[in-house]
């Protein structure tokens, strides 16, 4: 028998969840026993960096109740899962990256028993997260300038889309399958050539969806005009599209990462609905005259 769809849940939707937990709410139990839920690691990671005890705890349980539910599992990091992808597309002659496996069951263990879980290791994860941020914001502030210099000057139009701009990165030689050099190196030293980056972009969605990611964060910090630019996602919200080839929609309360996930689902051309939570929520219909509890309705 089916599970269900394949669902994913961003870490702002599992926040919803724990407030409504507290007033008893019937979508969890409709969650496990409707959907394969996958949470990620980076839910995970982001909940430890959590301040709050009580409120980390609380959130911590809802991962819990979630990973109770038939096929529910955590998975890997996205710089983890590439790796591995890229490992095996080097290794096999019939690469499918369908089945690269995805669990993380030491972090299962870690949401369930909670024995590495705590006020340090919070501090330490914020640390990191903000480290990490601003690393990758530097990279892109740093090349603005350039950028700006070009579109002034003339020497290069503005692209108009994110559509546009890959579809330049995109020629022989263009930075797109620069991109995939460096993200590809296998082993470190040894970058690939662009025919083995395209094969590789070709047969392994996950990979595309990161370079098309990246390919939103230049345009929002680096190429939108900037009287335009308002607030990009953030790093982590950028990294999230690796795995939106996971799971058959991807749920989110998050505005600045819808707009990446539904830019880069658009141009991978992938059949993942990505949903906010509010309209995830309302499809769910308690047919109060019905015998029992209530049954579940789910919109088509």
């Amino acid at each position: 028998m089916s599970p269900g769809p394949i669902i994913i849940l961003d870490t702002s939707v599992i926040n919803r969840l724990a407030v409504d937990r507290k007033v008893g709410d019937p979508l969890m139990a409709a969650l496990n026993s409707g959907y394969a839920v996958r949470l990620t690691a980076t839910n995970v990671e982001e909940i430890i960096a959590t301040r709050n005890g009580d409120e980390r705890d609380l959130l911590l349980d809802v991962c819990k109740e979630l990973l109770k539910g038939k096929n529910a599992e955590i998975i890997r990091p996205f710089h983890e899962l590439i790796e591995i992808l890229i490992s095996e597309f080097e290794r096999s002659r019939s690469f499918d990256w369908r089945r690269v496996s995805l669990g993380l069951p030491e972090y299962e263990r870690e949401v369930a028993l909670r024995e590495l879980i705590n006020d340090e290791l919070s501090e330490k994860q914020r640390k990191y997260a903000a480290d990490m941020a601003a690393e990758f914001e530097k990279v892109f502030r740093d090349a603005r300038h350039h950028f700006e210099e070009l579109f002034q000057a003339g020497a290069e139009s503005r692209p108009s889309s994110v559509a546009d701009l890959v579809s330049r990165l995109q020629v022989g030689g263009g930075a797109f399958w620069g991109f995939g050099k460096v993200l590809y190196r296998q082993p470190p030293e040894v970058p690939p050539d662009e025919e083995t980056v395209r094969r590789f972009v070709d047969s392994c969605p996950p990979f595309h969806a990161l370079l098309l990611a990246l390919c939103v964060a230049q345009y929002d910090r680096c190429i939108r005009e900037p009287g335009k630019r308002g607030q990009p996602a953030g790093r982590s919200d950028l990294f999230m599209p690796v795995c939106l080839p996971y799971c058959d929609e991807f749920i989110s309360d998050d505005r600045d990462q819808q707009n990446c996930l539904r830019e880069v689902a658009s141009l991978a051309k992938l059949a993942v609905k990505v949903r906010w939570f509010k309209e995830f929520r309302g499809s769910f219909e308690v047919d109060q005259s019905s015998s029992g509890a209530g049954s579940k309705k789910t919109a088509s």
